[in-house]
């Protein structure tokens, strides 16, 4: 068993309170994300940390030019985590870390998997719309992003004022 991975189980059971399963040298677990759940996984080598969330639902042929740009408007905003389709229409979260000099710290894998996790959060329900119900790609992430604008904007700037 990788240790890395033995720590991140442990770490995802004490301070998530997830429980993840080991199985072929990976973890994986399933998650809140919004409407949906969906899958996790993690897996290392000696080099590379990878965290990988599967949406649940795919893009069917009928979707896929929709779902591609829905992952190009989606990854234009993203750092940390991007967005891929893979050929049979999965859509898959994924965020890397290098591990060649170092040992990560405990905050650093959490944050790593939050990300992921989040960011399949945020998006579920505009992939949802775009994905089933036909949704503008470009009207429907923009949408998204500008909630996530004025959510930000509320939380720097409180109202002072005095009734």
């Amino acid at each position: 068993m990788n240790p890395l991975l033995h720590r991140i189980q442990q770490l995802l059971k004490d301070k998530l309170e997830v429980n993840a399963d080991m199985e072929d040298d990976q973890l994986h677990f399933s998650g809140r994300c919004g409407p949906v759940t969906s899958r996790i996984r993690i897996t290392a080598d000696e080099s590379l940390l990878t965290v990988m969330g599967h949406f649940p639902v795919f893009a069917s042929t009928s979707k896929r030019a929709a779902a591609c740009e829905t992952v190009v408007l989606i990854n234009w905003g993203l750092s940390v985590a991007h967005f891929s389709l893979d050929t049979d229409g999965e859509i898959v979260c994924i965020a890397q870390m290098v591990l060649f000099d170092g040992t990560p710290t405990d905050r650093q894998l959490a944050r790593l998997i939050h990300r992921v996790w989040s960011c399949l959060e945020f998006y579920a329900e505009s992939l949802i719309a775009i994905l089933t119900a036909g949704a503008d790609p470009a009207l429907t992430i923009a949408r998204a992003e500008k909630l996530r604008t004025e959510s930000r904007r509320q939380v720097a700037a409180p109202d002072l004022s005095v009734n």
